[in-house]
C-alpha cells in the first residue's frame, strides 16, 4: 500500500536539510538516525513517484541525482 507524505515528513526533510546531515536531523527531531534516513529515502522515492507520473521521467541513477539535487535546492 502506497502512503502519502506527511507534514512529519516534509519537516524531517526540513531538517535534514538545515542541519546538513541525517544525523544532527534524527537528534534535533529526537528519532534514530535510522528513521530520518528511512523517511527521506521513503519521501525522496514518492518524489520521484510524482515526477515520473507527471510524465517527466526519471530512468536512470544520474536523473534521480539530479532530481534529488533540484529537492534539495528548492527546500
Amino acid at each position: 500500500m502506497k502512503r502519502n507524505f506527511n507534514i512529519h515528513d516534509l519537516r524531517i526533510f526540513y531538517t535534514v536539510v538545515m542541519t546538513g546531515s541525517t544525523r544532527q536531523a534524527a537528534q534535533a527531531m529526537h528519532l534514530t538516525h535510522y528513521a530520518s534516513v528511512g523517511q527521506v529515502a521513503q519521501l525522496g522515492q514518492q518524489l520521484i513517484e510524482q515526477i515520473d507520473a507527471q510524465g517527466m521521467a526519471i530512468r536512470t541513477s544520474s536523473d534521480r541525482l539530479a532530481a534529488f539535487i533540484l529537492v534539495m535546492t528548492l527546500a
